[in-house]
């Protein structure tokens, strides 16, 4: 019995079934890597490999390829390694079952034609095979953003809400004080004090003199 024929899923992705005499081996496929750029905005999500946001683009991305290389008998699938910033770099390794002169031609081809899904992929770059790119953060390190994310979402909405209350007292304290009137001054009231009259020379009413003495009246009003 051939257990690779009468199972296609009996080694899992990445591997390849070889039949041998009574069993069967699953040996490792050939890998080709390549780092394929999306149009699309970067979150931290994506940095945590068990995030909705992962595993989505992971799914499309394998979903994308799979249609690309279903002509490919040789082809075997593909391993999502991570994404990193730059809009979206996805670093992915390529498998087929045997060595390829051209493993990135669909991929290439799909993305020229835009048919490669949904995905707007803008370019496709080949990488060496022992390249360790740091696409990965540590699930440690994951948890203590999310865990400083958490914290800024609690600490923040009790500063507004803390801000606003004393910003409400004070107002209230404003508006509640009593007033007190002012005490207005009048100045420059003058009133008329005293008039004399002097003629000029005696019995000569005609030619007269008036003096006004007046004097400031300081009036305040409490």
């Amino acid at each position: 019995a051939d257990e690779c024929l009468e199972d296609s899923g009996i080694c899992k992705a990445g591997y390849k079934c070889q039949n041998t005499a009574g069993s069967y081996t699953c040996r490792p496929g050939v890998g080709y890597r390549c780092r394929l750029r999306i149009v699309a905005i970067f979150t931290i999500d994506l940095y945590d490999r068990y995030s909705v946001t992962f595993i989505l683009y992971r799914t499309r991305l394998r979903s994308a390829c799979n249609r690309a290389y279903s002509n490919n008998p040789q082809y075997i699938g593909i391993i999502v390694h991570g994404f990193s910033p730059g809009s979206v770099n996805a670093n992915v390794t390529v498998l087929f079952k045997e060595p390829t002169t051209a493993p990135l031609e669909e991929i290439e081809q799909a993305v020229s034609n835009g048919t490669f899904g949904d995905l707007n992929v803008s370019s496709v770059v080949p990488l060496p095979s022992d390249d360790d790119s740091s696409f990965f953060v540590l699930k440690e390190d994951v948890k203590t953003v999310k865990y400083l994310i958490q914290a800024v979402m609690i600490v923040l909405p009790v500063s507004i809400l803390i801000a606003t209350c004393l910003l409400i007292a004070a107002l209230v304290k404003i508006y509640t004080t009593p007033k007190t009137p002012p005490r207005s001054v009048e100045k420059n009231s003058y009133s008329m004090y005293n008039t004399i009259t002097t003629p000029s020379r005696p019995g000569d009413r005609s030619n007269m003199m008036r003096f006004y003495y007046y004097e400031r009246d300081a009036i305040f009003n409490d």
